[in-house]
């Protein structure tokens, strides 16, 4: 076989591989798609969603936080004794150990371990203002967005009462 035909067999190939790499994915419709509402028992005012490490969706609202396990939506029921500071959730965050940081619209944040909840605002270095986001760094930290500022993991649950979550002290 001469070298040029060889060159053509290997741009015929690169190009039939090329044009089948940018074939269109399946439509909406052709995908397996559920919706939820209200009348199947959805929360209204969803604000923050996560997912956490057991595939379990979690579900902050204006009036509280819910999960979903693909079949039913039930409120969550802090441990006893415990609560929320806020039924108004602006953020969430799950982590791969488990645990979950939950942020207010007023201050504050939470989180939620395997039957812990710690709740801390400004007084353990949480800028004022409300929560907008959460996000892990590439060395765990966790860092909290807000409407005045962000901080890391130090001073966000690095007191001895609260859980790891996921956080590492700097």
């Amino acid at each position: 076989m001469s070298p040029i035909r060889v060159g053509a067999a290997w741009v015929f190939a690169f190009c039939t591989s090329a044009l089948d790499a940018q074939q269109p994915g399946p439509t909406l419709a052709q995908l397996d798609h559920k919706a939820w509402t209200i009348r199947d028992g959805a929360p209204p005012n969803v604000v923050a969603l996560t997912q956490s490490a057991d595939g379990v969706l979690w579900i902050g609202t204006q009036s509280g936080l819910y999960r979903f396990d693909g079949v039913r939506f039930e409120e969550f029921e802090p441990p006893a004794g415990q609560s929320l500071s806020s039924p108004f959730i602006t953020a969430l965050l799950a982590v791969p150990d488990g645990s979950m940081w939950i942020g207010y619209v007023r201050s504050g944040a939470s989180i939620i371990g395997a039957d812990s909840l710690v709740n801390f605002g400004q007084n353990e270095g949480l800028p004022p203002g409300s929560i907008t986001a959460f996000a892990r760094d590439s060395g765990g930290a966790i860092w909290a967005a807000t409407t005045t500022g962000s901080r890391g993991s130090t001073g966000l649950g690095g007191e001895p009462s609260a859980p790891k979550a996921g956080t590492r002290a700097a």
